[in-house]
Formats: C-alpha cells, structure tokens, sequence
C-alpha cells in the first residue's frame, strides 16, 4: 500500500474537522487519492508549537542564513512517526520543502522513501545569497519529483538545472469545478481583488481604484494597510486564516462584474488560483501579462482572459470595456470556464500527478 503524507502550510486540518463546504483544489488531490484502496494519505500541517530548544535552533538558522526553513513547527512525536512509515512525502510549497529537509534526509539513510515538492516562486530567490542556492540544491537533491505550477518557472528551471531536469515536472494548478459553480443568480455590483502573495502589485492597485472613483471595489488582502475610501469595501482575509469561508468567497466572485490581477513582474505564476477560480465562476479575470503566467499556449488576450501592462490608461480602459460591454464581457466568461472545465479540471490534475508521484 502507498503511505502518502502531505505536508501542508495550515487551514487543511480545521476545514476538515469542522466538516464544512469547501474546494478541494488546495489540497492538491488529497481526496481523490485517498478514495483509491491502494493509497492512505495522511496530512501534517506546521504547527504555531514546537520545543524551547528547537524553536531556538531554526529561529538562529533562519536569523543567520536568511532562509524559510520552519522544520520546528513539524518535530513532532506523532509526526515523525507518520513521516517514518510514509512511502510517499508530498510538500505542497517549497518552503514546506526546505522545512521538511533535515527529516527527509534523516529518513532516506533508512528507507526507500519517495519525495515530491510543487515549486512556485523557486526562481526569483536572490541568487546573490549562497545560502539560498544550497537549500536549492538540497531540495532538489532530496526531491524525486520537483513539481511546478507555472509554465514560465519550469521552462527556467530546466534551462538551469539542465543535469537533474529528468525530475521536473509541469502540473499547472487546477480547481473544483463542481464547487466554483456560478447560479447567475447574483446583481453584479463591484470590481474582485483577491491576493496576499508578494507578487501582486499592492500600490498600482490603489492608483487604479483612485482613478476610478465612480465604480466600486472589494479588496479581499491581508497584506495590506487597511484601505479607507468611500468606493472599497476592505476585507481582511486569507484562506490558510479562515476570516473568510469558502462560501463567503464563492458570494464575492458570484456578485462580482470581473476580478483584477494587478502583477509585479515574476517567474512565479502569482494569481494561478483567484484567476481560475474566477473563470470557473464565470467572472472574467484581467491580470498583469508577466513572464511567470502559468499557459500562455491556452488563454489568449480577449477571446477568454485580458492580458495588460501596469498602464493606469490601459487598466482603466480595459474595466471600463469589460463592465459596459456586455458581449465582450459573456464572450471572455463563457470561453474562459470552457478552458476550465477541459483543462483545469482537479479529475485532470489528479490523473496527471498520479503518473508523476506513484
């Protein structure tokens, strides 16, 4: 039997144990595996606890090499024992990757053990920090299968680690098609923008929503600095924190005219989720054109998505567009949830890492 255990960030457990409505897309086919009989998936998810000692080792470690390295926050009894008799170990970030690196290294000196790490933002370290290149080189190292959700990272990737690229994979992230499901019941009232990544451009945004001060925003961030102007409604939210739950989401996109993905230039394929998910709602998405989109061979500018440069002018036009144009605006929804439900399916993604990890 396949032992798999996920090694999440947090918000898996508590969705679980609650037994509320939810996506299943953030737990990166979690489910779909498990309902195989040959497949017994376990999930750990980093803990606010940890030991006096080892709080102390990792927090110095991270002071001195200026690393996300939080291996603390799994040394766990019950943990280890679950990390000892896995035959699969599945990091669903990089920086799980880097936590998860000193036990993992522990455990292949004793077991044939498999390790699968997705990858997002793996390119746009600091190269200048030796450090950083090290846990690079152990992650990949140690990592059978390095996952990247980006088609612009992976093809990177490749072009640096040309002598281990036969364990680099493309699995573009996909989501619950059956939950983002729009009722096209909803008065579309307001301009969605959803993000707390550091890639998403936080000050043009707020250029963008003072120029155009007649229509009105929802800002869905924690990362920012509370927004006080009489067209926003600020909410402070993420999904790992729950402030918000999935359904109150799912209102948000459903009453929404288009959601906005102002971007700063990046390998990482920043707003993969919001966009999708907007898509599948049948919300159309505009979103900064930057190198790390995740399909560029799939969506194509004005037919199921709007690609834009971080021009106040050209934003601007482009909602204008969208919110009164009402063809143009059915066209981008209907061809962007056609994308969707063909190609950014969870049945398609679990298939497809399936062949990757087992």
């Amino acid at each position: 039997m396949n032992k798999i255990t996920y090694v999440f960030k947090e918000g898996r457990i508590s969705r679980l144990s609650d037994e509320s409505v939810f996506p299943r897309e953030f737990f990166y086919s979690f489910f779909d595996l498990n309902k195989d009989p040959i497949n017994d998936c376990s999930i750990i998810e980093l803990s606010k606890s940890g030991n006096l000692i080892s709080n102390f080792i990792f927090k110095l470690i991270r002071k001195i090499l200026k690393v996300p390295m939080y291996t603390e926050k799994i040394l766990t009894y019950k943990n280890l024992r679950i990390f000892y008799h896995s035959t699969h170990i599945i990091n669903t970030n990089q920086n799980i990757g880097y936590s998860t690196l000193p036990v993992v290294f522990f455990l292949k000196l004793f077991r044939n053990i498999s390790i699968s790490t997705f990858i997002m933002g793996f390119s746009d370290f600091d190269l200048e920090k030796k450090s950083k290149k090290i846990l690079n080189f152990f992650l990949i190292k140690v990592s059978d299968n390095l996952i990247f959700l980006g088609e612009g990272e992976y093809k990177a990737a490749i072009n640096k680690y040309r002598s281990y690229s036969d364990r680099f994979h493309l699995l573009p992230f996909c989501v619950d098609k059956e939950f983002w499901n729009n009722p096209k019941s909803n008065i579309k009232e307001f301009v969605l923008f959803i993000g707390n990544d550091k890639n998403r451009d936080y000050e043009f945004l707020i250029e963008l929503i003072d120029n155009l001060s007649s229509i009105n925003f929802v800002v869905i961030s924690s990362r920012m600095e509370k927004i006080h102007k009489k067209n926003v409604t600020h909410i402070k939210g993420s999904w790992n924190s729950l402030e918000l739950n999935d359904l109150e989401m799912k209102e948000f996109y459903s009453k929404s005219l288009l959601t906005i993905l102002p971007l700063k230039e990046s390998m990482q394929p920043s707003g993969q989720s919001v966009a999708l998910q907007s898509m599948s709602m049948e919300t159309p998405v505009l979103i900064t054109k930057t190198s790390g989109f995740w399909d560029f061979e799939n969506f194509r500018n004005n037919e199921n998505i709007v690609f834009l440069n971080n021009s106040l002018d050209e934003w601007t036009n482009s909602i204008n567009k969208v919110i009164k144009n009402k063809d143009f605006s059915d066209k981008l929804s209907s061809n962007a949830k056609k994308i969707v439900n063909d190609i950014y399916s969870i049945e398609i993604f679990t298939k497809n890492l399936s062949e990757i990890i087992l």
